[in-house]
């Protein structure tokens, strides 16, 4: 299910709230041409609402850039009502045109442009926490891709996970490691192969992705069969530490580093450093993504609460669900490998950064913005 939040009224629509506009948009979407006073509202709006510098169109394409989006917007409306793609979100397109139109559409059309200026394959990274929405923003950019007649194909961090058997290993070795994601439990050099191996081929190859189940061996999760594609134009690289840097040995190594909550004890603050070092391996992974698109919360706290709320969801329905103290402690583990305001934060200044998307407690994108 996605993290993102529906519309409930064209009334509400927080910063950028125009119902008007946003009627013109929903109404486009259903094949209803706008007028020219509707156009020219909605480029007014468009214009007043700074939506075109997320998106680096100059002021004088505004209203091309407009039609070229409600042309995408309308083609992937009648491909959802041919049922030829399967909307990965519950309810329709309509209960979910805010991020539509102000991230997902704009999002797809700037990287068939990237591609297309490259003539190369393209690699995307998207960089988020738990409840970001980034396997959402995944998925739907591939089906949008996929209007604009690019070969796109999503791909997480999880699915470059060391198979069972070697985390066994690894846990033996180091007992700090008693769960999957923290750096050090992937296999970096198939990531490598893989995406080394889409930038250099040749049209009409097949190159394989790797594939992970999560839910062999009792939630352990080990590697499946990969799944062979037809050579992507696009690859979206998506996960909680995608693109994250190292910092400087000699920093976070120094006695007085001001390691944040909840990073107390030496045992804590030895466990940050080991992973702050097992972070150097992927810097060769890294250095093959195109541009990162950053998935921020407002506050990195949201996703512990985030989780409770989906586990007690799930308990309500009769599922297995974790306790409030084990999706603490859970949650705590992460922040202590890879602590949010040391490693996320300054990412949103990165050079290779190309969009920071801040998710407010609601699962609301509240703002755009270029690093």
């Amino acid at each position: 299910m996605s993290v993102f939040s529906p519309v409930k009224s064209l009334a509400d629509l927080g910063p950028l709230s125009n119902s008007e506009s946003w009627r013109t948009i929903v109404a486009c979407g259903y094949g209803q041409q706008p007028t020219v006073e509707q156009m020219q509202r909605l480029q007014a709006w468009t214009i007043e609402s700074r939506q075109l510098e997320i998106w680096q169109i100059p002021v004088p394409e505004a209203e091309l850039a407009l039609k070229c989006r409600l042309q995408l917007l309308q083609t992937f409306c009648q491909q959802l009502k041919a049922k030829a793609i399967r909307l990965p979100v519950l309810g329709t397109w309509a209960d979910w045109i805010v991020p539509l139109w102000l991230l997902w559409l704009p999002l797809a059309q700037q990287l068939d442009r990237s591609q297309r200026a490259s003539n190369t394959p393209f690699v995307q990274g998207l960089l988020g926490g738990q409840g970001t929405g980034k396997t959402t923003l995944t998925k739907i950019v591939c089906l949008i891709l996929a209007c604009l007649e690019q070969r796109a194909v999503g791909c997480s961090i999880d699915d470059l996970y060391l198979s069972y058997e070697q985390r066994q290993q690894l846990r033996q070795q180091d007992p700090r490691l008693v769960w999957r994601g923290p750096p050090g439990t992937h296999d970096v050099e198939l990531g490598v192969k893989m995406l080394t191996t889409i930038k250099q081929g040749a049209p009409g190859q097949s190159v394989a992705i790797p594939r992970f189940d999560k839910s062999l061996y009792g939630g352990q999760g080990d590697r499946m069969a990969a799944e062979w594609v037809q050579l992507p134009s696009i690859v979206l690289l998506e996960g909680w530490l995608v693109g994250v840097q190292p910092l400087p040995a000699s920093e976070i190594n120094s006695a007085d580093f001001p390691f944040p909550s909840p990073i107390l004890t030496a045992a804590d603050k030895q466990f940050s450093r080991d992973c702050n070092h097992r972070l150097e391996s992927y810097q060769q992974l890294w250095s093959l993504l195109d541009s990162l698109v950053v998935l921020q919360p407002e506050d990195y706290r949201y996703s512990l609460r985030w989780r409770q709320s989906a586990e007690l969801q799930m308990i309500a329905q009769g599922k297995m669900g974790l306790s409030v103290s084990q999706i603490t402690e859970f949650v705590n583990y992460f922040w202590k490998a890879l602590h949010p305001e040391l490693f996320i934060t300054p990412l949103a200044c990165h050079k290779n950064t190309r969009l920071v998307v801040t998710i407010d407690f609601d699962h609301q994108i509240n703002h755009l913005c270029l690093p």
